[in-house]
């Protein structure tokens, strides 16, 4: 990543300077794919984080504790995506052959050990998906096509748990995976991608998964960024996004509500200029944004603070 005149560990507010290590029971996590976590709506002593293992397996730990499965044959061929929805989690992987799936954790950590099929629902195999907890708590996928470069978009009911019928998000092609969020101070969702000339871009919708939808133009952010964006609303109605540049460094940048790079920020490194192996993750909840990453070479799972309003 480099964009000219940005100046490097161009730090967003209140950035932590130090990354920590994610633990479950007594011990540190280790991927060599993108980590994914989620807290429980507005409770800051409830969480749930997903990676996947060097055999393709999915491992969660609710509130650092010791890892468990939902089963042990799912053989993921992509990292899990972790969203809080209810009083619980949905937790999203890709199968073999680009099915996507979903199970529901329980706030306790409880499950009833089935992955279930979302109808309509294919991406490439190795490919993860975007997914946000939504309006009246819709849980809310985005993910790339099976067979065309297109982005498609798809919701939970909250009340019935019903599938809608997926619809393409106009004007957006990518050769990775799209990041969704959704912001209740404005009522409206970001979708994010890295395009097939390597910018980032992003657009707003308020109901993105209905054919009667609305969308602003896509907004080119430049930069020369590789896999899933990462996205995260702010309690002011603006986002943080974050990517994994060409350098294998995290930059990001705060958003206004439009999804236009906020003025004076724009692509700054992430503060301690940590390698990473892969994509970033973020985290929201309670005015805060935390960063997660897989470090390069020995893929530790490591989070900080990257944003406190």
């Amino acid at each position: 990543m480099a964009v000219t005149g940005v100046p490097a560990n161009a730090a967003l507010p209140n950035e932590e300077g130090t990354f920590h290590a994610e633990t479950q029971g007594d011990q540190g996590v280790y991927s060599p794919y993108r980590p994914s976590s989620a807290y429980q709506a507005g409770n800051l002593s409830i969480h749930l984080t997903a990676w996947t293992d060097w055999q393709h397996g999915i491992w969660l730990s609710l509130n650092n504790g010791a890892a468990f499965r939902i089963t042990t044959s799912e053989n993921t061929s992509a990292p899990p995506t972790v969203i809080s929805r209810g009083n619980g989690f949905m937790v999203f992987h890709t199968g073999q052959g680009g099915q996507i799936y979903y199970a529901v954790v329980n706030s306790n950590g409880s499950n009833d050990g089935t992955w279930r099929a979302v109808p309509n629902a294919r991406t490439r195999d190795y490919t993860p998906v975007g997914a946000t907890t939504g309006f009246g708590g819709r849980g809310v996928l985005a993910w790339r096509g099976a067979t065309t470069d297109n982005i498609y978009i798809t919701s939970v009911d909250g009340t019935t748990n019903s599938w809608n019928t997926p619809v393409q998000a106009p004007g957006a092609t990518t050769y990775t995976a799209p990041a969704i969020t959704y912001n209740t101070a404005t009522d409206s969702y970001l979708v994010a991608h890295v395009g097939t000339d390597t910018h980032m871009y992003t657009a707003i919708s308020d109901y993105p998964y209905y054919n009667n939808q609305r969308w602003t133009p896509w907004t080119s952010h430049g930069g020369n960024a590789y896999g899933q964006p990462a996205v995260a609303p702010l309690n002011n109605g603006h986002w943080v996004a974050a990517v994994m540049g060409g350098d294998q460094r995290v930059w990001q940048q705060e958003l206004d509500p439009n999804g236009v790079s906020y003025s004076g920020t724009n692509w700054g490194q992430e503060s301690t200029a940590t390698p990473v192996g892969t994509v970033p993750w973020l985290v929201y909840n309670a005015a805060r944004v935390w960063l997660l990453i897989s470090t390069y070479n020995q893929g530790q799972i490591m989070w900080k603070q990257t944003v406190r309003e």
